[in-house]
């Protein structure tokens, strides 16, 4: 799901979060318009009779929810390695979404610490996206409400036994076909 070869690609240094280095490819810039295209489909296939300025404005914004959601994905990455005590080395920012790095090498780890580092993500979206549900109970929000359906459907789809994301690694470690390189 990265359309980069992040094994080649050169990146750039952006900042230290929680002492994480933030990395970005040449073609990190797209990672917005990517998901703001995304949030385009979205607003499209709610449309209820919006008009075509109105799809894209409301799309646009989904997408820079959907990004925030992205963001926040990888700030639960990065707690969960913390409190495990096996810290990533850090995010890169590709076009389409973030990549979590470990460049030392980590067959030194039981399978017990990539399952919880990759369950940080997931968690992190569904807590979010729970806790933005039970706001829009106090506050009624059309983005809000999107915000977090957005971070709910991103938790449970990273769930998902699929090369390359979250669920690959859990399943792959709790039901033995993962092999770590």
């Amino acid at each position: 799901m990265v359309f980069e070869d992040i094994r080649t690609a050169p990146s750039r240094s952006l900042f230290t979060l929680l002492g994480t280095r933030w990395l970005a490819t040449p073609y990190a810039w797209l990672h917005l318009p990517f998901w703001c295209l995304l949030g385009c489909m979205v607003s499209l296939v709610g449309d209820r009779g919006t008009s075509t300025a109105g799809i894209v404005l409301i799309g646009l914004w989904y997408g820079v929810l959907l990004s925030l959601a992205n963001q926040i994905h990888s700030l639960g990455h990065i707690v969960a390695s913390k409190l495990i005590g096996a810290p990533m080395d850090a995010i890169l920012m590709t076009a389409t979404r973030n990549v979590n790095l470990h460049l030392t090498d980590q067959s030194q780890h039981p399978k017990g610490v990539h399952v919880r580092r990759a369950l940080g993500g997931p968690s992190f979206n569904l807590v979010i996206g729970l806790l933005a549900f039970a706001l829009t109970r106090l506050w009624e929000s059309d983005g809000l409400t999107m915000f977090a359906l957005f971070n709910v459907l991103i938790g449970l789809f990273t769930l998902i036994p699929i090369p390359s994301i979250d669920g690959w690694v859990i399943w792959g470690e709790l039901l033995g076909f993962r092999r770590r390189s």
